[in-house]
């Protein structure tokens, strides 16, 4: 199964605790997302965006590992995604919170997710921004 991370379980340091046999793939993109933290990371349509991801090849073993870290099936649900890669269009499972809302992550959580992106080589202004559009989300109430 290939499983699409977009926060704390991009970094390969957290992947490897949690599913030592997991296998980094690459990156690609979920078009129509964008990345949004409700205290942690979450994705939520916006057709306009996109979020990107590191694609993970998972075993069973590892999907109940992720199961029971992303709080499935209360906290998060999980879907099939398109996502686009270099090489085309593959299907990957990812996680999406049940809740909505944004609240701001911790520190050191977002520290996590910081590395997770040097690890796969993805751009981390699209972090930063993500983060950006949280505050103002946060200060627009």
């Amino acid at each position: 199964m290939i499983y699409a991370a977009y926060g704390s379980n991009l970094n390969h340091i957290q992947m490897k605790k949690r599913c030592p046999k997991a296998r980094f793939l690459g990156a690609g993109k979920i078009e129509g997302y964008r990345l949004v933290f409700r205290g942690v990371a979450d994705i939520e349509r916006d057709e306009s965006d996109f979020v990107n991801v590191g694609l993970w090849d998972i075993t069973k073993d590892c999907l109940v590992a992720l199961d029971r870290y992303e709080g499935f099936p209360k906290l998060y649900d999980r879907k099939t995604f398109t996502v686009q890669t270099d090489n085309g269009a593959i299907n990957a499972m990812a996680y999406f919170m049940l809740a909505d809302g944004y609240a701001y992550p911790n520190q050191f959580y977002y520290e996590i997710i910081q590395m997770g992106y040097q690890d796969c080589g993805l751009p981390e202004d699209d972090l930063r921004e993500a983060m950006w559009e949280t505050v103002y989300a946060l200060e627009k109430r």
